[in-house]
C-alpha cells in the first residue's frame, strides 16, 4: 500500500512538474512555427542518398544470405556423401 501511494505521487509529480509544462511548451514553439497536427503525422521523405545506401544495404545483405544458403547446401552435400562412405 505504501509503495502505491509512492508511486502514484511520483507519478503525479513528474506529471505536473515535468510532462505537463513540457507538452505545452512544445505546443506553443509548434504554435510559433505554424506547426499543424497533419504535419506532425506526415512521414518524412528520404533523400536519393538515403535510398541509394539502403539499397546498396539490401544487396550486401542479399549476397551475404546467398553464400550463406550455399554454404549450408554444400555442407548437407558433404554430410551425405560422408555418411555414404562409412555406411558402404
Amino acid at each position: 500500500m505504501v509503495i502505491k501511494n509512492l508511486w502514484n505521487f511520483v507519478y503525479e509529480e513528474f506529471k505536473q512538474r515535468i510532462w505537463i509544462p513540457r507538452c505545452d511548451e512544445i505546443n506553443e514553439i509548434e504554435r510559433k512555427e505554424g506547426i499543424q497536427k497533419t504535419d506532425l503525422r506526415k512521414r518524412k521523405e528520404k533523400s536519393d542518398d538515403d535510398l541509394a545506401i539502403n539499397k546498396e544495404e539490401k544487396d550486401k545483405r542479399k549476397k551475404i544470405q546467398k553464400t550463406d544458403d550455399i554454404i549450408e547446401k554444400t555442407k548437407k552435400i558433404i554430410f551425405k556423401i560422408i555418411l555414404e562412405i562409412y555406411r558402404n
